[in-house]
């Protein structure tokens, strides 16, 4: 951060700004993870890497406890991101809920990820 104050306090460019802007959110979502761990003993689980970390120990017990279970949901995630893929590239939509479709996406691919790396796991047998 103290090299980006540096560019900033110079000649900021627009994505110096936008790096700024989101170390600035992923430092206050530490903070708010620390807070509450510090007040409550518990995680929120809102920054990225403890999600991650939630869901795939959350996806790597149904795994463990029913396969069957694990699978569906695999699939269905494959599907829900070829639904919003398809919501992306329609003809019409508006900005908006063109966004919103890549925001739903994204979150359905690093889930995605998660279950394939279960699946990488058990197959490696680690």
């Amino acid at each position: 951060m103290k090299v980006l104050d540096e560019r900033l306090d110079t000649a900021p460019t627009d994505s110096d700004v936008r790096e700024m802007a989101e170390l600035r959110i992923q430092n206050l979502l530490c903070f708010r993870e620390l807070q509450s761990l510090n007040d409550r003993g518990v995680f929120l689980n809102e920054h990225p890497y403890l999600k991650n970390k939630a869901d795939y120990e959350e996806l790597l017990a149904l795994w463990n406890s029913d396969r069957e279970k694990f699978i569906r949901q695999y699939e269905n995630c494959r599907n829900n991101i070829r639904r919003y893929a398809g919501r992306m590239n329609r003809t019409g939509a508006s900005k908006e809920e063109v966004e919103e479709a890549r925001r739903h996406k994204t979150r359905h691919e690093q889930r995605a990820a998660i279950f394939k790396k279960i699946l990488s796991h058990a197959n490696t047998g680690s």
